[in-house]
């Protein structure tokens, strides 16, 4: 007995959608464009993926602080680290006993 291919059309119910996901992705992939829709009614479109062009792609947080960093003129790395910056901590910061400790502007 032959199997018979079923054919999606470009107008899809979303309970539909769902069980024939991995068959729209196919068709979108090949430059289909899918409309899924809700009571007769567009809700989504499947689409083919467009790889985001150089010049085009959203900067991501590393480009942008570096961009800023550049703009401001400060493209020096951080070279001061205060020399007891990994010391330990006093007991009262960790008990939370703020008259046990002071304040840096206080000094």
């Amino acid at each position: 007995m032959a199997m018979m291919a079923i054919t999606l059309p470009a107008e899809v119910p979303i309970h539909i959608a769902k069980t024939q996901l991995t068959r729209l992705a196919v068709r979108a992939e090949a430059g289909e464009r899918i409309t899924i829709t809700r009571r007769g009614k567009p809700v989504a479109d499947l689409v083919p993926h467009v790889a985001a062009v150089k010049g085009d792609r959203e900067e991501n947080f590393f480009d942008r602080v570096r961009r800023i960093r550049a703009e401001k003129g400060l493209t020096a790395p951080i070279t001061y680290i205060a020399p007891d910056f990994d010391a330990p901590l006093p007991d009262a910061f960790w008990f939370a006993d703020p008259d046990k400790f002071s304040r840096i502007d206080e000094e």
